[in-house]
């Protein structure tokens, strides 16, 4: 037993027609589209893709604005990785300490003040 057609719902037959049709829609379209000078098609193109490029950099710039503090921590941390792993590298090739030890000797050194530093202040 077939059921009552939904208002809106097309046919077998009357879905390929209407697709068909579509696809006459967009060959016109496209058709229309070629004859168009190259300078007018790709100032079509560039008005086109620009609103969506500018939004999508808009959207880009709340989410770095919204992760802003998570991002500087993650940014801070792998450059401190980077600057103090040749230490750690240097420390475990030359003297043989293990990496652990390591890590522990160049985390735990403060920098080296100067004994005449008082002196070369200006007043």
């Amino acid at each position: 037993m077939k059921s009552p057609p939904v208002l809106g719902d097309l046919g077998g037959d009357q879905k390929l027609i209407a697709e068909t049709q579509s696809n006459i829609d967009a060959n016109k379209l496209m058709m229309k589209f070629n004859r168009l000078p190259p300078q007018v098609f790709r100032s079509l193109c560039w008005g086109m893709a620009l609103p969506i490029i500018a939004l999508n950099g808009w959207v880009l710039m709340l989410i770095l604005d919204y992760f802003q503090s998570l991002i500087r921590i993650f940014i801070i941390a792998n450059l401190l990785a980077f600057i103090l792993g040749y230490p750690v590298y240097w420390l475990q090739l030359y003297p043989r300490i293990q990496r652990l030890h390591a890590v522990i000797v160049v985390g735990s050194t403060r920098p080296v003040r100067q004994k005449f530093s008082k002196s070369l202040t200006v007043k």
